[in-house]
């Protein structure tokens, strides 16, 4: 298992810190692995030149990167810009030598990606309050599927797996563990990220998708809250046993652990706490 930092699209209470910044703040506190997040627009805004600069700088401190897509990137419509999108991200994740890039299931509306404060309005609304036939969801649903198989494909092509993260909200695909587990066996070759905070929301049990998904997991994304909403708390602060989780896993050696929280104080806590379980289950 590498303990890993999430970049945040999110500063709460911190000075807000660029891209090198973040990762020299994360090779100071000692993560082994940097995830690249493609949701704050000026990482998408990175040049070849920039992005090779990261990786030489992640190599002088003994990190690994991996590459995040956009959260809100929709992955169930029939859209050319998406295909697009996904190719520029497999593109960036291979220049930095990621293995992996994680991407999100999508959701039942047209957009190709919602904005922050349209995501933010539709937190908790069952998928009944959008007046969306079945019908229609099955047919969005269908065309995830095949657009998750092609972008497999072109993940396979540049050497790059594809891993698909729980959603957390009702109206996002894979955000319950019925649906998420039947994309994993519809799209060969998917792996699986488990939000350890989505997975214990909207009715959702955190230990049985782990319990599922064992075979295809290779990361999961770690923030704690208290089953309700999706609070980003640091590990221990929540009602999630991690201890648990991890020792479910304790074998996996290609396991990333990604901390996702949006304060200096909540990364350091978090790290903490997680080195703690670590050397419990590991003496």
């Amino acid at each position: 298992m590498k303990i890993g930092y999430s970049s945040r699209w999110l500063f709460v209470d911190d000075k807000e810190m660029n891209i090198f910044e973040e990762l020299k703040y994360a090779s100071s506190l000692g993560f082994e692995v940097f995830g690249l997040n493609l949701d704050r627009k000026q990482n998408r805004r990175l040049k070849n030149d920039d992005l090779i600069k990261l990786k030489k700088l992640a190599v002088n401190y003994g990190m690994k990167i991996i590459v995040r897509s956009p959260h809100h990137l929709n992955t169930s419509i029939n859209s050319k810009e998406l295909i697009k999108s996904v190719r520029e991200n497999i593109r960036i994740a291979k220049l930095l030598g990621s293995d992996r890039l994680m991407i999100h299931a999508g959701h039942m509306l047209e957009e190709l990606e919602l904005d922050f404060q349209t995501s933010k309005s539709y937190k908790g609304k069952k998928r009944s309050d959008f007046r969306i036939s079945q019908n229609r969801i099955q047919k969005r649903f269908e065309q995830l599927i095949s657009n998750l198989k092609k972008i497999v494909s072109l993940g396979r092509q540049s050497g790059v797996k594809i891993v698909l993260e729980n959603s957390g909200e009702y109206y996002q695909f894979g955000s319950n563990i019925v649906e998420y587990y039947k994309i994993l066996k519809e799209v060969r070759g998917l792996k699986s990220s488990i939000s350890t905070g989505h997975a214990n929301i909207s009715g959702n049990n955190v230990y049985e998708y782990i319990s599922k998904c064992m075979t295809e997991i290779i990361n999961l994304d770690l923030h704690d809250n208290h089953g309700e909403k999706d609070e980003h708390l640091p590990l221990g602060e929540g009602n999630i046993d991690f201890k648990s989780i991890l020792l479910k896993l304790k074998s996996r050696e290609d396991l990333t652990l990604l901390i996702d929280t949006y304060k200096n104080d909540f990364i350091e806590r978090s790290l903490s706490n997680l080195r703690g379980i670590l050397k419990s289950i590991n003496s």
